[in-house]
């Protein structure tokens, strides 16, 4: 039969004494803190550039609204929403932002800072460009929404 030993060693732990310790070096503790942050101020300002995104948003109609939209319109709007997303992204859409704005970039390099998007159950077509210039954005945004 074995015998249950309990272990009885006990470590006791002087909380004034590691106080007096972190009061000592209480002058470290903030010059490096100190340091630490502006060491990550100056890098945030030399080694990150800040992006800007604009957003524009369509509703897709398949008639004109002249007040007489019926139910069959907007299931037939609701399905030509993702045709009309796969177009905004595509390649005659985007060059030809390209050709009217006078950017220089290529298609796919603006094409990667563009997201289209659906709200799920909706006629709405999200479309973001981020840039490091909000302007920029702003104007491309627009400029797609008008081409497609």
């Amino acid at each position: 039969m074995k015998t249950h030993q309990e272990n009885t060693d006990e470590i006791e732990i002087d909380l004034l004494e590691i106080g007096n310790v972190l009061l000592h070096k209480a002058g470290l503790i903030l010059l490096l803190g100190v340091v630490f942050a502006v060491m990550g101020f100056i890098g945030t300002k030399v080694f990150i550039s800040p992006q800007y995104m604009s957003t524009t948003k369509m509703v897709v109609l398949t008639k004109e609204n002249n007040g007489n939209i019926t139910n069959s319109d907007l299931q037939a709007s609701s399905s030509l929403t993702r045709d009309y997303a796969e177009v905004i992204q595509s390649r005659t859409v985007i060059e030809r932002v390209i050709e009217n704005l006078g950017l220089d970039t290529s298609y796919d390099e603006l094409l990667g800072h563009i997201t289209v998007s659906i709200p799920e159950d909706t006629r709405i077509i999200t479309i973001s460009v981020t840039d490091q210039s909000p302007r920029e954005a702003a104007k491309i945004a627009d400029e797609i929404r008008d081409i497609s």
